[in-house]
């Protein structure tokens, strides 16, 4: 009969085998970057009459359960401001819903100077499946654009104009830059310090106070 001291080792060596020929690298994405140049598709649309603003999307996919880190797109961010990361669950190979997102606000590439804008610390954990990589710009017009032209695109884009009844439009032709875990990894969206936000809060409720106190002394 085995002597536990013997078990011990075999189950030991076991689990060491089994987390050696486990992959330890998550999900790597990079297309390489688009065109080096000026304009790209638009990520605003200034029209009066729409339901929304441009967004693009890029199709990826995941062959088991990961966590992603940090993501980024070859932009034109000729003024910098606040994009939208966010990733989409698919729906009959368009973007279905919104499963993780946040925003974040980036630096100018100067104008026709298309770089990698993205951010980190992210810790987005996805199944298995078919995803979408969304990148969503406020309203406002020509902040900026994705130049088409990566070397190796990705098989599946859509953009999404905000017009009624066109939520999303197959656009596979794109071929815009796109990254996924890849390094160095971008900084983390800025969070408010619980402290910042407080002493925000004690400040417009003192204020309002204040503004109370003012209108019952004119009344009296």
């Amino acid at each position: 009969m085995p002597q536990p001291n013997a078990i011990f080792s075999s189950l030991a060596s076991g689990l060491l085998a089994a987390s050696l020929c486990t992959p330890a690298a998550a999900i790597v994405v990079d297309t390489g970057p688009g065109f080096d140049i000026g304009g790209g598709y638009s990520l605003y649309d200034d029209r009066p009459i729409t339901t929304g603003y441009q967004r693009l999307a890029a199709r990826f996919t995941l062959g088991t359960s990961d966590l992603i880190s940090s993501v980024q797109g070859w932009l034109n961010w000729d003024y910098g401001g606040w994009l939208t990361f966010s990733v989409w669950s698919d729906f009959q190979g368009l973007p279905g819903g919104r499963l993780h997102s946040v925003s974040a606000p980036l630096a100018a590439t100067g104008p026709n100077r298309p770089d990698w804008r993205g951010v980190g610390g992210l810790g987005w954990l996805l199944p298995a499946g078919d995803f979408w990589l969304v990148f969503e710009d406020a309203r406002d017009p020509g902040s900026g654009a994705m130049p088409g032209g990566a070397p190796s695109p990705l098989t599946g884009y859509a953009s999404g104009p905000g017009l009624l009844g066109a939520e999303w439009l197959h656009a596979d032709t794109l071929g815009f830059g796109v990254r996924i875990n890849v390094l160095p990894e971008p900084p983390p969206a800025p969070v408010p310090e619980p402290s910042t936000t407080w002493l925000w809060i004690a400040g417009a409720a003192g204020l309002a106070l204040g503004r109370w106190r003012s209108g019952r002394s004119s009344a009296g």
